[in-house]
């Protein structure tokens, strides 16, 4: 995926993907769930997710200050000033279709709409394997998109972990 720069005024919703949060998390965001003093996000987690703290880089962080201070103009009340979709109420489905379809916008934009495996996912995929590349660590992965599975982490990162050289002999394990 292309660099955060690249992005430009991308929005909102591509910020709290790229800061771990999943589709069915990044709609029920709200401007009280912002820590800008410690650049980071509360994702509340989702029937799959756990809930949990994603850390926001700087682009991100400013991205979502001027969100927050847009919305709040409009909406008062912080902990219902949507950050990334209408604060109009909306079911959990409604909110989750509106995130994937700005999802969808960011990745036609910086021409990735072609490749058949990039979805709307990857743009939070990505905040994983950012944080596998940093920390050699997939629990860190795991921890970030709020998954309860090393393995499912695993897999998400790519990293297949039973045959990594490092702690094996490389070679696939007996039966």
């Amino acid at each position: 995926m292309q660099d955060r720069q690249a992005l430009g005024a991308a929005g909102e919703g591509h910020a709290l993907a790229l800061a771990g949060g999943h589709s069915g998390e990044i709609g029920h965001s709200v401007v009280a769930d912002l820590d800008l003093p410690h650049s980071r996000v509360w994702m509340h987690g989702a029937r799959k997710y756990d809930p949990r703290w994603c850390r926001l880089d700087a682009w991100s962080r400013h991205v979502l200050a001027d969100r927050a201070r847009h919305v709040l103009a409009q909406h008062p009340d912080k902990t219902t000033a949507r950050l990334a979709v209408s604060c109009t109420p909306a079911p959990d489905p409604a909110l989750q279709s509106r995130t994937c379809v700005a999802l969808r916008d960011l990745l036609r934009r910086i021409g990735l709409d072609g490749e058949p495996d990039v979805t709307p996912a990857s743009v939070t995929t990505r905040a994983a394997v950012e944080t596998f590349e940093v920390t050699g660590r997939i629990e860190e992965s795991a921890r970030r998109l709020g998954l309860r599975s090393l393995d499912r982490a695993a897999s998400i990162v790519g990293y297949d972990w039973q045959t990594d050289p490092a702690y094996t002999d490389g070679g696939p394990a007996r039966a």
